[in-house]
């Protein structure tokens, strides 16, 4: 047949347990091998910059590594190992009038811009006169990107003017550095940045209420993993777009930054507080933040929504409120949020879907419903859902597919039933699924499948069916799947395959 002259099958002990290559694709391997620990604590399968504005490339920071892509970034060519040459010399930048402060700083140039890159890394942050003197040394003319990263875990400090004389700076990501208070004057100077990212720090001091004061261009604040119980609200910073909160121990959105009532944050439009302690969603938030666009907001302890949530945030499109704690849906409401194009209530166990919740969101395009305890009655809220794109049921007790409400879904992209009950796939449940390029059924107990059970799904590029109990599989089943370049069929009980002529 000519979709095993596309893939390459490996039987073992009875179970299709690899697929490898074809003639004309490139085929990933799938194996019995223990995930990659990345990929097991990853909870969420969408994108957390699936939704709202695009950042620029200075936006982008990998805390593992501030240092610029090689495609658009030259060094100095000063080895940051060879510590002993280092800590007594300056170097220039090839090609421009800048100074390198080696004793601490590479340098890169940031190309077409031709501005600089500096990634300093110090013991710690403590305000020392030799401190205090290696930052004054670095030319304020082209510094446009700072990373400082602390290389111990001791206690820092910051003070302030810290760095003031860098009037030209865009961007500053202060990594790994453990101090405890951020003074009112420590950012005071840098009139011209935009971006801040502070990750690992330990705020359990004071921060004061006017330390972004300074700072009138700030338009992203990304303040992760550093301990954070209280956020004093930013209401002066008017031209603030993005504000990230993530991983820190915040209790009530009173302490996140955004209680602006009086002074509405009218340019935000992505706020993220995942992982922290949260327990409600203010009646307020509207108010403070008008113009929304992406609300994230899953690993909390979030119990109820309130009307008011997208009622007063005409312009969300993208909300998260995936692993919280939800459980009675009458104190879930979601009527106002017909604008939605992505939700996210996975890992909530409401057993059920919100009365007047999905049905009334004619844009929803993605929509995430995995670990909920949800039954075949969800089918009915979902059929009015003519634009989705990627659903994902897995984890919950489903029985069937009904073919009439799949017919409803003809941009279906992304479907993942995995882990569920379906024992038995209905003969027509995908047809009409032409635009459909990943499908997961795996983990359902199924025992067959049907003649042509995806005989339409020209698009499909990946197939997942494994851990179910499959034996034989009919010549017909995988009519059709001419651009398939994934097939997971590993922990079956397959028999045979039936080849061309039999």
């Amino acid at each position: 047949m000519w979709w095993l002259q596309q893939l390459v099958v490996v039987v073992v002990l009875g179970t299709i347990v690899m697929l490898t290559t074809t003639a004309t694709t490139t085929v990933r391997a799938v194996t019995h091998s223990t995930p990659h620990p990345a990929a097991a604590t990853t909870r969420r399968p969408w994108p957390d910059s699936g939704y709202g504005p695009t950042p620029s490339p200075r936006d982008v920071h990998n805390s593992a590594s501030s240092q610029p892509s090689p495609s658009n970034a030259t060094t100095n060519n000063t080895s940051s190992s060879d510590s002993n040459q280092r800590s007594n010399r300056s170097n220039s930048v090839s090609g421009l009038d800048f100074s390198c402060p080696a004793q601490m700083c590479d340098c890169y140039v940031l190309r077409p811009e031709l501005k600089i890159w500096l990634n300093c890394t110090v013991p710690r942050l403590q305000g020392t006169e030799q401190q205090r003197a290696l930052f004054r040394a670095i030319p304020a003319q082209g510094s446009a990107i700072m990373t400082i990263t602390c290389s111990t875990p001791a206690r820092s400090y910051l003070y302030n003017d810290m760095i003031s004389q860098l009037t030209f700076l865009q961007q500053l990501n202060i990594v790994n550095c453990k101090f405890h208070d951020i003074p009112k004057d420590v950012f005071r100077g840098l009139d011209l940045l935009e971006v801040m990212f502070i990750d690992g720090a330990n705020l359990l001091g004071h921060v004061d209420p006017l330390f972004a004061s300074h700072l009138p261009l700030l338009r992203l604040l990304e303040i992760i993993r550093s301990r954070v119980t209280f956020l004093p609200p930013l209401c002066r910073s008017s031209n603030l777009r993005t504000l990230n909160v993530s991983y820190n121990h915040i209790a009530d959105f009173d302490h996140a930054g955004v209680h602006c009532v009086s002074s509405p944050l009218s340019k935000l439009e992505i706020l993220d507080v995942n992982y922290n302690d949260v327990s409600s969603i203010p009646a307020w938030l509207g108010r403070s933040v008008p113009n929304l666009i992406r609300l994230s907001s899953g690993d909390n302890a979030i119990r109820e929504v309130g009307a008011e949530l997208c009622g007063e945030l005409p312009s969300l499109g993208f909300l998260d409120l995936s692993f919280n704690a939800l459980h009675d849906v009458d104190r879930v409401e979601l009527a106002n949020c017909s604008q939605l194009s992505i939700l996210a209530l996975a890992a909530n166990p409401l057993g059920a879907l919100p009365p007047r919740s999905v049905e009334f969101m004619p844009s929803l395009q993605r929509l995430y419903l995995f670990s909920m305890g949800l039954n075949d009655n969800v089918w009915d809220k979902l059929s009015h859902l003519k634009h989705l794109q990627v659903l994902d049921l897995q984890n919950n007790s489903l029985v069937t597919v009904p073919p009439l409400v799949m017919r409803e879904f003809p941009s279906l992209d992304t479907l993942n039933l995995s882990a569920n009950f379906i024992t038995l796939l209905p003969k027509k449940a995908l047809v009409g699924q032409y635009g459909l390029r990943s499908l997961d059924l795996s983990g359902n107990g199924m025992q067959q499948l049907p003649r042509q059970a995806f005989g339409n799904l020209r698009s499909l590029l990946e197939l997942r069916l494994s851990n179910n109990s499959i034996s034989d599989v009919d010549q017909t089943t995988f009519t059709g799947l001419r651009a398939l370049v994934m097939l997971n069929f590993s922990h079956n009980y397959l028999r045979q395959v039936f080849s061309q002529g039999n």
